[in-house]
């Protein structure tokens, strides 16, 4: 049998040679160099493709976009969202959570459920509930989540002098340009745009009496959003996969875009059953309108996010009102906007 395994391998392949096992050691390395010879021409002819497509038809001045978006962002943001949905039994569950809570600051001191036993995988950390009393809905305009007020400003203000950044078109973000003939001549359209960090509180409400008219939908692509990014590349909050919420509220047009990032494909809401970061289509606008009125109170939840990211506040202020420059960390339900009658009150 040996003699006949020999003669069908060759002396140079013989069983009992050196040589056959170095050729065996040998084979990895040689398919591992040829894969990523193989990976890498695949990702630089990608790369030149999404360059030429920018360039050529979409009219995109830097190749940042053309760069990262080569990369499977939106497929590494479905997979992080399966792994964190897991389900974790006891106790594992507590040596993982642990873990994530040490290296990204969460604190449970406020949550309903302030003991890690009590939540089965990491989405559920993530998506915690608060107990009633943990914030107070103070008067005025209020922030919708905990977080970083990143930029508090005149929307057209910002498109002309960009604050950190933040330099998109109003239009672009809210997927209508016909959004300034919904603004009065005697009011501005203010935008605030508040960056939630890993260890903030996910969850999402809405930051005054609001009627909702529509939710819309956006799929897109999903960069990484943090304050570095927001400067690195322009408009980047435009080009992210969102959702969209339009309205009324008292003195007059009133939105709020929830901002999807890379490891957060997954945006849910509390009115519309909208899918974010789908495998298959439809890869256009969807919208969901109310015929009726559809009113959410100040401080009640319209949805939440899976890991962080960015909520962009959009509503028409009157120019005689007070112009704020909120700056620096907010809690949901705190003070960002007064009006005059209101803002001498609270500030006496």
């Amino acid at each position: 049998m040996t003699e006949y395994l020999s003669r069908m391998i060759g002396p140079r392949y013989n069983l009992y040679t050196p040589f056959y096992y170095s050729n065996r050691m040998k084979s990895p390395r040689v398919f591992m160099k040829k894969a990523f010879i193989l990976v890498f021409n695949v990702l630089f002819i990608t790369i030149c493709l999404n360059i030429a497509y920018d360039k050529l038809i979409v009219g995109e001045k830097t190749v940042r976009y053309a760069v990262v978006r080569s990369f499977p962002l939106r497929t590494y943001s479905r997979i992080q969202g399966w792994m964190c949905q897991i389900y974790l039994p006891w106790p594992i569950n507590i040596a993982v959570l642990k873990v994530f809570c040490n290296t990204l600051g969460i604190t449970l001191q406020d949550a309903e459920r302030e003991n890690l036993s009590e939540y089965s995988s990491v989405n559920d950390l993530f998506t915690r509930k608060l107990k009633a009393s943990a914030r107070k809905i103070e008067e005025g305009l209020v922030s919708p989540v905990d977080g970083t007020v990143v930029c508090c400003d005149d929307a057209r203000a910002s498109l002309r002098y960009p604050i950190k950044g933040v330099n998109y078109r109003i239009e672009d973000l809210l997927g209508d340009e016909d959004v300034w003939s919904k603004i009065g001549k005697d009011s501005m359209l203010k935008h605030i745009v508040i960056y939630l960090a890993p260890h903030n509180y996910h969850r999402i409400h809405s930051f005054t009496e609001f009627v909702v008219r529509d939710v819309m939908h956006i799929p897109s692509l999903l960069f990484s959003i943090g304050k570095k990014s927001m400067e690195y590349f322009p408009g980047l909050l435009a080009k992210n996969e969102r959702v969209v919420f339009s309205g009324e509220y008292e003195y007059g047009y009133c939105g709020m875009v929830a901002v999807g990032s890379v490891g957060v494909g997954s945006i849910s809401t509390t009115i519309a059953n909208i899918k974010t970061n789908r495998v298959s289509g439809p890869f256009s606008k969807t919208k969901k309108e109310f015929s009726g009125r559809k009113l959410y109170k100040k401080g009640e939840e319209i949805g939440h996010f899976n890991l962080g990211s960015t909520v962009v506040m959009v509503f028409e202020w009157p120019k005689s009102f007070p112009d704020y420059k909120i700056e620096g960390s907010v809690q949901m339900g705190q003070t960002l906007m007064l009006e005059p009658l209101k803002d001498e009150q609270f500030w006496s």
